[in-house]
């Protein structure tokens, strides 16, 4: 019998605690509005026509996934910045949250700079560091999370705490019974995902084990799935220490259906799902998976869980989490360490 997923063999190799920390999603998510609903809301410049999320890696995509929300709900455009540079479109009528969870990150520390120089209003999120001075320096409003964690696994603290001032700001509506349903849904899946529950009845733990030694494939349709789609990519590059594909409907059946649809791979086709979804894509995912699946190895639908688009969003988020963490313990390795991640920064800092 299969014992490497049970409690004792999964809480040997994660010496760490990354296992704790994704099962604490929904304290670390009530903690983040916490955070965010404490701090004093700014007095926004009149004629704000744009938010945008400056950040990378873990921190960056809670942007994401604010973004996929309200992308047919809001007047104002939600953007994500992954880099040093601020794009010409951005100015004084932006609205800038800089999030770094060490306040370190470099690329963040620069375009938040050139935000400040450009008069723009910046609100800062992060655990301390450099961000948390430039902050404090400028006179900007600073949602100081916990530290201690891997950025990947504070996303509960830094969504919840910048989704909770945007609430404040009234940016966004009122989520009250949003969150509450998320809260209760999260905890609920937590219980069903962690490793106390064996493989029989754990689906996180029989996704990971029919994906084992398989290329990973993530295709997902638009809005909150898009946006958890980005994050089960990156949740498998840092804790699974494995490559996955990540592509979009309806786009990718116009390019990547001719490569996944030409010869026999060892593949699994994951597809993420939301109930939203235009009835031409829902089409498009049965008629397209019908094509492919005969030249993969496998193929499963996952469909969000929840009424609202907060509790649907998380229930995709968790699963793709506890998924990395088990294909990482499949592995043998200690899903926490990202030991090239750690090399680059210290040869950055060396020039």
């Amino acid at each position: 019998m299969d014992t490497r997923l049970d409690e004792q063999s999964v809480y040997s190799l994660d010496v760490q605690g990354m296992g704790d920390a994704i099962k604490n999603l929904p304290l670390m998510l009530k903690k983040g509005r916490e955070i965010g609903q404490e701090e004093e809301p700014l007095r926004l410049i009149r004629g704000i026509d744009r938010v945008a999320f400056l950040g990378m890696g873990g921190s960056a995509i809670s942007g994401d996934l604010i973004a996929s929300l309200f992308l047919d709900k809001l007047p104002l455009h939600i953007t994500v910045v992954r880099d040093y540079n601020l794009p010409p479109f951005l100015g004084k009528k932006t609205l800038y949250f800089a999030v770094s969870y060490s306040g370190d990150t470099e690329e963040t520390l620069e375009a938040c700079t050139q935000a400040l120089k450009l008069g723009g209003q910046v609100v800062a999120v992060t655990s301390g560091g450099q961000l948390a001075s430039l902050a404090r320096n400028f006179g900007s409003p600073l949602l100081l999370v916990p530290p201690g964690f891997q950025p990947r696994a504070a996303l509960g603290f830094l969504f919840g705490a910048a989704l909770a001032y945007m609430e404040k700001l009234k940016l966004v509506p009122d989520l009250s019974s949003q969150w509450e349903e998320t809260f209760s849904l999260l905890e609920e899946l937590a219980r069903r995902y962690s490793p106390e529950i064996p493989a029989s009845q754990n689906p996180a733990k029989q996704l990971a084990l029919a994906l084992e030694d398989k290329e990973i494939i993530i295709c997902a349709t638009p809005g909150i799935a898009a946006a958890s789609a980005l994050r089960w990519k990156t949740q498998i590059n840092e804790n699974s220490k494995l490559t996955a594909l990540v592509d979009f409907y309806p786009e990718l059946d116009h390019n990547e259906i001719v490569a996944l649809s030409l010869r026999k791979r060892n593949s699994f086709l994951l597809t993420l799902r939301d109930k939203e979804e235009h009835p031409r894509t829902a089409l498009r995912v049965a008629l397209t998976t019908k094509i492919i699946k005969p030249f993969l190895l496998g193929a499963e639908e996952i469909m969000s869980q929840g009424d609202s688009r907060l509790a649907r969003l998380f229930s995709l988020v968790i699963l793709g989490d506890f998924l990395s963490y088990y294909l990482a313990l499949l592995q043998g390795v200690d899903p926490t360490p990202v030991e090239a991640i750690r090399i680059l920064k210290k040869r950055l800092s060396e020039k």
